[in-house]
Formats: C-alpha cells, structure tokens, sequence
C-alpha cells in the first residue's frame, strides 16, 4: 500500500513538473483600470470615441501575466441600449515607459489577431478564433 501511495505521489508531481503552467491574467490596479477605461472611452479605434459614454460600459479589465504591457476589456451596453448598442472588446498596450494604455483593436470577432501576441490573447481570455495563419505578432 505504501508504494503504491509513493509511486501514484511521484507519477502526479512527474505531470505537475512535465505539464506548462497555465496563463492566467490578473485583474488592474484601481488607477490601472481607470486608465485603461479612459483609453476605450476616448480611443478613435472603432469610433468608440464618438459615441456616447451613457450608452455603454467598460468591464473585465484584465492584465496578461505573459506579457504585462497588454490588457483586455469588455464593452458592454447599459441594459436601455442593450438592443442599439453591441457588446465588443478591446485590446490594449501599455506605453512603454508610462501608465497610458492605448486601444491598438476594438471589435466583436478576431480582435487583436496579427497584432497581438497569441499567447497574450489566450492568457487575457480573448480568443476570439485568429485564424492559424495570422495568430499574433511575435509568435
């Protein structure tokens, strides 16, 4: 019983050392979620910028662990606009150098793809279905 216990105990940590870690992004400081909600407010990308901040809201900020200079937010629409106004999402970078983040892609399907790393989009969650072929820059 004994071995067996021990070899069931090396066999898991053999999976837990063999097996990559799993990405996972982590949520904004407080000033980081207020610039990154700033940035889609007032970002020209998608003519986010002309409409209405009443109409909608900026939620889920999320930062990648694999790259901490990207970001990701949803932009949903208040419940009265719910049938005018499309939920989409925001892919955004970090200035090198300052806390000013930056939409580089706003949309609903494959935002961020061949722009932004692959592997940033899957650790933000944002896998909207890139294309094999244009999966991300620097991958």
């Amino acid at each position: 019983m004994r071995r067996t216990t021990g070899i069931a105990a090396s066999a898991a940590l053999a999976l837990l050392i063999a097996a990559p870690g799993a990405a996972a992004s982590k949520r904004p400081t407080s000033s980081q979620a207020a610039a990154i909600t700033r940035a889609v407010q007032t970002s020209e990308v998608g003519g986010i910028d002309r409409v209405p901040r009443d109409r909608y809201v900026v939620s889920h900020r999320r930062i990648s662990t694999v790259e901490k200079s990207w970001a990701y937010a949803r932009v949903q629409p208040r419940k009265r606009f719910q049938d005018t106004f499309q939920s989409a999402y925001a892919m955004l970078v970090n200035l090198a150098g300052t806390r000013k983040w930056v939409v580089v892609d706003l949309g609903s399907a494959q935002v961020g793809c061949g722009v932004v790393p692959a592997a940033v989009i899957s650790d933000l969650g944002a896998d909207a279905g890139c294309p094999p072929e244009v999966t991300g820059a620097g991958t």
